[in-house]
């Protein structure tokens, strides 16, 4: 099959499992076309990432030629063309004025898509987040007379629903990565067939097997990884470092990351009198850095927590790495999160915004290593097996795979945890 992927950036270094998805789907006998909204301004250094790199179109470049294939697409296809506008016309109805016109921008995008599409000769659409992405798609769908489907994450659930109803209704199939998103969409939209499509890991991060355990009363390494922002919680973290330091906790602690919260971070960490020598800010990292430092741990934290806007990590894939590393990991009871995290079974969940709870999850894996290596062993088989990029590809490829027609009301359950 020939499919068209459409994300924001491809291949992009926050959302590296969408380039990873790409080159499996094409291992399981695929050719993959690939198409970004947005030129790639972070890419992803890996190396199986360097070939994309020279076959993404970028939808949002070079306006004027893309004016041309959409005026291109318009004269030869007008039926098409027109229903697809038809739809657009209906959709936008209950739109602010701003949303009604950002649609039909990213229609016009579509139709010069289409003519792409056409001659790459793709026979599906496959869009990464709901928003911007799923939008495009579903517009070229109808102009190209051909199936999408869409994998949606997060903050295109949560922060960013556009035209959601409309493409729960035509996307075949709608996935989502978690259990949580969809009951989430189900409660907020009406019951719809909605697929569960995990955002796998593979080789890259499975290889790792088991450290022995640390000695009792060693310093602890704690990593927290991710970008620096509200959502993942890292000042909570800071306030549970804090309270270790009081109980006399032995620890170190390394925040990997960049963004807008590095200047408030590093500020709550002088205020909290964090000693500098225990507490390190080493910014955003390569993917090659960011294993060697996973490595390292004897705890992987994120402290996720929902935004003032509504928006909230779906599950992390960091956790998933750092779980097939077999590093004991705390996190929330948050969004899709528990779906990873089996608390007392496969890593520790804390309720968002309470550091006591998660200096009381880490004071725990201080005392009693070898229990703590225990779950992070139960927390590695779990997400080989359950997170299995390859098992998921296999999914996805099936659904695919289904005549358009029909209902894609099979399920495909989480299975039960038994470690």
């Amino acid at each position: 099959m020939r499919i068209a992927y459409l994300a924001s950036e491809i291949p992009s270094r926050s959302a590296t499992f969408v380039f990873r998805e790409i080159i499996e789907v094409e291992r399981h006998g695929n050719t993959v076309v690939p198409f970004a909204t947005h030129v790639n301004t972070c890419p992803a250094a890996e190396c199986d990432a360097l070939d994309l790199v020279s076959r993404v179109t970028v939808l949002y470049s070079h306006p004027m030629k893309r004016v041309i294939e959409m005026v291109q697409q318009t004269v030869a296809h007008p039926i098409k063309t027109l229903s697809a506008f038809a739809a657009l016309c209906s959709d936008i109805g209950t739109l602010s004025p701003k949303m009604a016109f950002k649609c039909v921008f990213q229609f016009g995008v579509a139709l010069a898509l289409v003519w792409r599409l056409r001659a790459q000769h793709c026979e599906r659409i496959h869009a990464h987040f709901a928003h911007t992405p799923g939008t495009i798609a579903m517009y070229a769908s109808i102009a190209a007379g051909i199936p999408f489907s869409i994998t949606a994450h997060a903050n295109d659930i949560f922060e960013r629903p556009v035209l959601m109803k409309a493409k729960l209704r035509r996307a075949r199939p709608f996935a989502t990565i978690s259990e949580f998103n969809r009951s989430f969409l189900n409660y907020t939209y009406g019951n719809s067939p909605i697929e569960i499509v995990r955002c796998g890991i593979g080789a890259e991060v499975t290889g790792q097997d088991a450290s022995p355990a640390r000695t009792s009363g060693e310093p602890m390494h704690i990593v927290g990884l991710g970008r620096l922002v509200a959502t993942k919680g890292f000042d909570v973290l800071l306030v549970a470092l804090s309270e270790l330091e009081k109980r006399g906790v032995k620890w170190t602690c390394t925040v990997a990351g960049g963004g807008p919260e590095w200047d408030r971070l590093t500020s709550l960490s002088r205020t909290l009198n964090l000693p500098a020598g225990q507490l390190v800010f080493s910014g955003a990292m390569a993917p090659e850095n960011v294993r060697k430092l996973l490595e390292t741990a004897d705890a992987f934290v994120l402290p996720c927590r929902k935004g003032v806007n509504g928006d909230m990590d779906g599950i992390p894939v960091v956790l998933m790495e750092a779980m097939a590393m077999c590093k004991p990991c705390v996190s929330t009871r948050l969004s899709g999160i528990p779906e990873l995290i089996k608390h007392g079974k496969t890593g520790f969940l804390t309720e968002p915004e309470n550091p006591t709870e998660l200096a009381d999850a880490l004071q725990s894996i201080y005392e009693h290593p070898e229990e703590a290596d225990k779950l992070a062993l139960n927390g590695q088989v779990w997400v080989r097996s359950v997170f299995s990029r390859s098992r998921n590809v296999d999914l996805l490829c099936d659904m695919w795979a289904r005549p358009v027609r029909e209902p894609h009301t099979t399920r495909h359950p989480t299975p039960v945890c038994h470690v």
